[in-house]
């Protein structure tokens, strides 16, 4: 069994579990009944939007980490900055919506559409998690038309917190849950005094690989890191034909059952 937690945490510094301190600010908001697009070749701007998906996500890696070992899903960047942009306005949220490639209305509907397409089948399961962490301070007004489309699109939980050791608790036991207890602790420390919000995404895929690797296929070889230093590694051997090798990176399919 292969099991893959990927987990997406965004701190924007711009200076519902029952047993969490936070306020939580959707109770007693329900979802409203949406009706999603079908999200398949034949539709106009699905394979368009997912191509634009990927593309201004590799881009945020490629600023924020640079070179550095990430695993994160693109999925899950566009989530919680989509969630954001559901509270921004004029300027700000032209500037959101030229990044993504969308309208907001549209990018909600269709980010509806693929979780709903996510699989759920005994063999494999994909979930998806969403929530916001809002420090409470008086001038900080969370608007209930924000929390209503972030209910309606993304089943997003919300979140008023002190932002100290509680919040930092808080947050690590939402995420211990919602990545079924695969990641324990994402934060060591409370927030930062300047931080305002946490956007946190969690998204757990469960499968098992198509073709299962055995003890016998693991093998020691010479690794070599970007720096050119080596060393010695075990290495997973078989022989594989969704494998790309384009200029910039290197891809391969390694299909689940």
């Amino acid at each position: 069994m292969k099991k893959i937690t990927l987990l997406l945490a965004l701190m924007l510094t711009l200076t519902a579990c029952s047993n969490l301190t936070a306020t939580n600010l959707m109770a007693g908001i329900k979802r409203n009944d949406t009706a999603p697009i079908v999200i398949d070749g034949s539709h106009e701007n699905s394979v368009d939007k997912v191509t634009k998906i990927a593309g201004f996500s590799l881009d945020i890696f490629k600023k924020i980490y640079g070179n550095e070992n990430i695993l994160t899903s693109p999925l899950s960047i566009v989530s919680a900055l989509a969630m954001t942009a559901n509270g921004a306005d004029n300027e700000t949220l032209s500037q959101m919506e030229e990044f993504f490639g969308s309208d907001i209305d549209g990018l909600n509907e269709f980010l509806y559409a693929y979780r709903l397409y996510l699989p759920t089948a005994d063999k494999y399961k994909v979930s998806l998690a969403n929530s916001i962490w809002f420090k409470d301070k008086e001038s900080l007004t969370i608007e209930k038309e924000f929390l209503q489309t972030n209910k309606d699109y993304y089943n997003a939980e919300v979140y008023k917190a002190t932002f100290d050791d509680s919040t930092k608790n808080d947050i690590n036991a939402w995420v211990k849950k919602k990545t079924d207890g695969q990641i324990h602790k994402l934060l060591e420390e409370k927030p930062p005094e300047d931080s305002v919000m946490y956007l946190i995404n969690a998204l757990s895929f469960d499968a098992e690989w198509q073709s299962i690797y055995k003890d016998t296929s693991v093998r020691e070889g010479e690794f070599t890191a970007q720096g050119g230093s080596k060393k010695t590694a075990d290495f997973m051997h078989s022989t594989e034909y969704g494998y790309i090798e384009p200029v910039s990176y290197t891809h391969l399919t390694l299909p689940t059952t």
